[in-house]
């Protein structure tokens, strides 16, 4: 088989078993499988980002996550080591037409398999986390992948998935320095409109133990000042001392010249070039550098270092909301699992922290236009797979706290409620309607209920989800 045809055959049969997993994890209400199948979406989308110059290195990567994808479809059992067996699973649902007898036998005996996997989590993790790794290798021979969907995470330290340390520290220093000191402003507070992106796990720097947060900032102010551009910023924040693992590497080492240095190396505390003063961090969203602001949290303080090559290459145009998206738009299956998984893993991620002070609707979760040229008159392109938070760091929502005390709610948890609201919402394709006119005098808890009661009816709707699979 040829490098082109092993990928075209890869793409094809890894995407047909990611449809089979997610399935099978909704029929099953197992979120390994569920996960499993997103995974498996994932990789798909690497395989797409695979430029036809990296064919021959990338070959060996590429017939492993065949192997390893026929492996989790063949569980327990182990494959031959006879080269003229081939990728029977596999190529029975890549090759058979969909819906035929040969394909319905090879979708069962797929569904099996995987069932025999998650049925011991420890199996489906261990299957989900050696997908990702085969990745990664690839990812290190200087193949370039898609950043839309792929988490990044080196094997060698994963990532605390959930360091409430870490978000609560980033959040408390750039609230200290959200005083708005732009010509003119009298409003006080923080006057620049903030992006969060969303990842399904923060990128971690590793080599130095911190973790970092992509974040978008307006360079005008949201009270008047007309929008004009957006900044790039990078926020890293040291991992608690108790979560860094030990590392054989001398505390001190001898450094070439930073010219020698990747521009998007990322930085040591000691490289720091100056603290940022309170009110100094207007200023350094309004430097017009074409460059990406790299900020740190060092001691309760935020560090500033020498500027990079921008990494969100975006359009200076305001953000898109999700309902728009939604309502404007039309997302395929896969892109409604990706956008789904990443939503539903960074309100787990971000849970009980102060992130959460705003609140997370389609409203608040918002869509950049990106250019990957960055030239201006380009048509810009929207990414289901990059959602940003709207953050309001001077505007905290009382009834957006983990637990309500309304009299009269049916759902006390507002964050799951509306997490839960926003999959009913990506699943459906299409916004919920709002409330009217006639209702907008009703008790808060009538108000909360009656959009509870019209998503789980959207839910329980097969009709509505005919399009989804």
């Amino acid at each position: 088989m040829s490098n082109k045809d092993l990928l075209d055959f890869a793409q094809t049969a890894i995407s047909q078993v990611a449809k089979i997993a997610i399935n099978l994890g909704i029929s099953l209400m197992n979120p390994t499988c569920a996960s499993l199948g997103t995974e498996l979406w994932l990789v798909v989308d690497h395989l797409g980002s695979i430029d036809p110059s990296d064919y021959d290195e990338l070959k060996l990567h590429i017939s492993k996550l065949v192997k390893h994808v026929e492996r989790i479809c063949s569980w327990p059992n182990r494959l031959s080591k006879d080269p003229t067996y081939g990728y029977p699973m596999l190529e029975a649902v890549a090759e058979k037409q969909e819906g035929s007898r040969g394909y319905t036998m090879a979708k069962r005996k797929i569904e099996q398999g995987i069932r025999n996997l998650v049925s011991n989590d420890r199996n489906g993790t261990e299957s989900i986390c050696r997908l990702r790794r085969i990745v990664l290798r690839a990812n290190e021979l200087g193949c370039e992948v898609d950043e839309e969907v792929l988490t990044k995470p080196r094997k060698d330290r994963p990532v605390d998935p959930h360091p409430r340390e870490i978000h609560a520290n980033a959040f408390h220093v750039l609230r200290k320095h959200m005083c708005c000191t732009c010509d003119g402003s009298t409003q006080g507070g923080f006057g620049h409109l903030a992006r969060l992106m969303l990842q399904p796990v923060l990128q971690n720097t590793n080599d130095y133990g911190q973790v970092q947060f992509d974040m978008l900032f307006s360079r005008s102010t949201k009270w008047g000042e007309q929008f004009n551009r957006w900044q790039d910023v990078e926020l890293l924040v040291s991992q608690p001392p108790k979560r860094q693992t030990s590392s054989s590497r001398p505390a001190k080492s001898t450094r070439f010249s930073k010219s020698d240095e990747d521009p998007r190396r990322l930085p040591r505390a000691e490289d720091a070039i100056g603290v940022v003063g309170q009110g100094e961090f207007c200023r350094l969203l309004k430097s017009d550098t074409s460059s990406r602001v790299r900020l740190a949290v060092q001691d309760e303080k935020l560090q500033k270092y020498r500027p990079s090559l921008l990494k969100q290459m975006v359009q200076h145009l305001p953000g898109i909301s999700l309902a728009n998206i939604l309502e404007n738009y039309h997302l395929s299956a896969k892109m409604k699992t990706v956008l789904a998984y990443i939503l539903a893993h960074s309100v787990w991620q971000y849970y009980d922290t102060d992130w959460m002070t705003t609140t997370w609707t389609s409203e608040t979760i918002q869509f950049i236009w990106e250019s990957k040229d960055n030239l201006a008159g380009h048509q810009g392109l929207l990414f289901p797979s990059k959602p940003y938070l709207s953050v309001q760091f001077d505007n905290e929502d009382p009834s957006f706290d983990e637990y309500s005390t309304v009299e009269g709610e049916i759902h006390y948890y507002p964050r799951i409620r509306t997490l839960g609201i926003m999959l009913v919402e990506i699943g459906i394709g299409s916004p919920l309607p709002k409330q009217d006119r006639e209702h907008q005098a009703q008790s808060l808890a009538a108000t909360t209920n009656q959009y509870l009661t019209q998503a789980i009816r959207c839910l329980n709707d097969g009709k509505l989800w005919e399009n989804f699979a």
